[in-house]
C-alpha cells in the first residue's frame, strides 16, 4: 500500500484538525520499461535523471523510458545543475549529497513520494514474535535498532508512567506527569534527588505507593524531568530511597529551579502495563509490546523506525527538495547556502534517542529536522506533525546560520516530552541571525516557548494557540536581550494559550 500524506498550508480549510494519512492502493500509472532497450539505453548529459521505485532498475540509464530504481543511485549520476524526477512510489533509502551545487530533486508532476524511515517488523526484518506471556506482553529480536514502534502507521505509547496516550492527546497534558515536592520555601531536597509528591487524583497513585504495589524498580528507568521551568532533561535513576519516595540521577548539566518540578519515566519492562506499550532493550535487541486486545503481534502490521535521515545534504549549494514526503525519517542540510525544502509533508519525521536507551541526549547531535552552519536557505508549505523534539532548527552563529525563512507551513503535535533541546529549547530554534517567520500556522505543542530564532527576527502573519504544555515559564515568541535589536514582530494572531505572547528581555 502506498501512503499519501497530504500537506498542510496555513490557509487550507482543513488546518485546525490533524487528518492522518490516507492509504491508496499502489497502483500508479502503468509505465512500460522494456528490459532489452534499457540494456543499451543513455542518457544525455544535462537531462533530467528519472527514478521510478516500481518499474525502474539502478542498472538503467535513468532516462524516461528507462528510469533508475533508488535516490541514492541517481546521486551517484547526478553533478552540478542537474534534476532528478522521482514517480510516485514508497522509497526507502538513505541518501547522503555531497558537494553537489544546484541540484533539484522533485517529484514528477502529479506523483506521490513517500520516503519511508520505517521498516516492518516481520516482512522487512523477518522478526518473529514470541507468545505472550502472563502480563500479555510478546517479544521479538531485531536484526537492526529500531527506536519507534508503529501499528498501521500510527505511532505506540514507549511504556511509561504515569500512563499517557497519543489518541487523546494526554502525552501533551503536565496533569499526567508526577510531581516533586520541593517549593521555593521547604528546601525539600536537591539537585541529583527528587522527592515524588504522592498520588493525584485521577491520574496516579504515587510513585512510591506504586512501586509498593507493583514492585516496580525505579533504578535504571529514564526520568523525563521538566526541573528548569523553560528547560527540561533526562536522566537515567541511580538510586531509590523507599523510605521516603527519593529517586537520584545524575544532575551534571541538568537545569534547575526551585519551583514547579514535574516527571515521567520511561525505559523499563515493568512500566508495561497498558495495551500499545512498548519497550526496547538494546543490549539485546528484544522488542517487548502489549498488543491491542491480546492480539497476535505476528498478525498485525508492526514497523519500527531504522534510520533518522533519508536525505541528508553536505557542502552543496542550491540543492532544493521539491513535493517529496517524509514518514518515519527527515533530511538534515549541513553548510549549504540556498538550500530548499518546499511542497512536503513530514509525518513521525523526528524522535528522540530515549527509545534506544539513551538519556541526556547531546543537543547538538539530536537526530531531527536540521540545517546546520546553513545560509539563506527557504522552506515553504511543509507541514511537520507528531515529534518528540522540536520541529525544525537551524544550528550556527549569526555568521554561520542567517537570512533563513520558513513559510506558509504547519507544525502540530510537536515534542512531547519537551526534554534535551539546543537553547532554550523551544519549538523552532535559530542560532543566528535575520531568520524570517511568515504565514506559519502552529499548534499543540509541549515546549514552553515556540519561536526563538535568533538576532533580529522578522515574525509576520502566524496563527498560534494551544501551545506550550509541558513547561513553566516561557512564551510564544521568545526575544533575548541580545536579540532584540532589529526584531520586527506584527500581524500575528496567538490566542488561547497559557503563556505571554511575546516575551522580550530586558536589562
Amino acid at each position: 500500500m502506498l501512503m499519501v500524506m497530504l500537506a498542510q498550508s496555513a490557509y487550507s480549510e482543513y488546518y485546525r484538525g490533524w487528518y492522518p494519512p490516507v492509504y491508496l492502493e499502489e497502483t500508479p500509472e502503468v509505465r512500460y520499461v522494456d528490459p532489452v532497450v534499457c540494456a543499451s539505453e543513455t542518457r544525455t548529459a544535462g537531462t533530467a535523471i528519472n527514478v521510478d521505485g516500481v518499474n525502474g532498475d539502478d542498472s538503467y540509464a535513468g532516462t524516461s523510458s528507462c528510469p533508475m530504481k533508488t535516490l541514492s543511485a541517481a546521486i551517484g549520476d547526478a553533478v552540478n545543475d542537474d534534476e532528478i524526477v522521482m514517480q510516485s512510489g514508497l522509497y526507502h533509502d538513505n541518501v547522503s549529497i555531497n558537494g553537489i551545487d544546484n541540484l533539484v530533486i522533485r517529484a514528477a508532476t502529479g506523483a506521490t513520494v513517500v520516503f519511508d524511515g520505517t521498516q516492518s517488523i516481520t516482512e522487512d526484518l523477518g522478526g518473529v514474535w514470541s507468545a505472550a506471556d502472563s502480563d500479555g506482553i510478546q517479544e521479538v529480536t531485531l536484526n537492526q535498532d529500531g527506536w519507534q514502534l508503529f501499528l498501521v502507521y500510527e505511532e505506540q505509547v514507549p511504556a511509561r508512567w504515569p500512563n499517557a496516550q497519543f489518541s487523546d492527546e494526554t502525552v501533551f497534558n503536565r496533569s499526567y506527569w508526577a510531581e516533586g515536592t520541593l517549593t521555593g520555601s521547604n528546601n525539600a531536597y536537591t539537585k541529583g534527588w527528587l522527592t515524588d509528591a504522592g498520588p493525584e487524583d485521577g491520574v496516579h497513585t504515587g510513585l512510591n505507593e506504586t512501586i509498593n504495589a507493583t514492585g516496580l524498580d525505579p533504578v535504571g528507568a529514564i526520568a523525563v524531568m521538566n526541573l528548569g521551568s523553560f528547560r527540561s532533561n533526562s536522566r537515567v535513576i541511580t538510586g531509590w530511597n523507599p523510605s521516603n519516595g527519593t529517586f537520584a540521577y545524575d544532575g551534571a548539566g541538568v537545569d534547575w529551579k526551585t519551583k514547579h518540578h514535574a516527571y515521567f519515566l520511561e525505559g523499563k519492562r515493568e512500566l508495561i502495563d497498558q495495551d500499545g506499550e512498548w519497550w526496547y532493550n538494546n543490549t539485546n535487541n528484544r522488542l517487548h509490546y502489549k498488543t491491542p486486545s491480546g492480539q497476535d503481534a505476528n498478525d498485525l502490521d508492526l514497523r519500527v523506525k531504522v534510520q533518522p535521515f533519508a536525505i541528508s545534504v553536505e557542502g552543496s549549494d542550491d540543492v532544493t527538495i521539491q513535493g517529496i514526503d517524509f514518514f518515519g525519517t527527515t533530511v538534515n542540510f549541513n553548510n549549504c547556502d540556498g538550500c530548499s525544502l518546499t511542497n512536503a509533508t513530514l509525518e513521525y519525521p523526528s524522535t528522540s534517542k530515549r527509545g534506544l536507551g539513551i538519556a541526556g541526549e547531546s543537543e547538538d547531535d539530536r537526530w531531527m529536522t536540521r540545517f546546520y552552519r546553513s545560509t539563506n536557505s527557504f522552506v515553504d508549505n511543509i507541514s511537520i506533525t507528531n515529534t518528540d523534539g522540536g520541529a525544525i532548527e537551524f544550528q550556527g552563529s549569526g555568521g554561520q546560520s542567517n537570512n533563513n525563512t520558513v513559510n506558509n507551513s504547519y507544525f502540530h503535535a510537536i515534542d512531547w516530552s519537551a526534554a534535551d533541546q539546543k537553547g532554550l529549547m523551544t519549538t523552532i530554534y535559530e542560532g543566528g541571525r535575520d531568520m524570517y517567520f511568515m504565514n506559519n500556522t502552529v499548534h499543540l505543542t509541549g515546549a514552553s516557548s515556540v519561536l526563538s530564532i535568533g538576532d533580529a527576527p522578522k515574525i509576520f502573519f502566524n496563527e498560534v494557540w494551544d501551545v506550550g504544555h509541558l513547561q513553566s515559564d516561557g512564551a510564544v515568541v521568545q526575544v533575548m536581550q541580545g536579540e532584540a535589536p532589529g526584531a520586527e514582530i506584527a500581524y500575528n494572531w496567538i490566542h488561547d494559550v497559557i503563556k505571554y505572547g511575546a516575551r522580550f528581555d530586558a536589562p
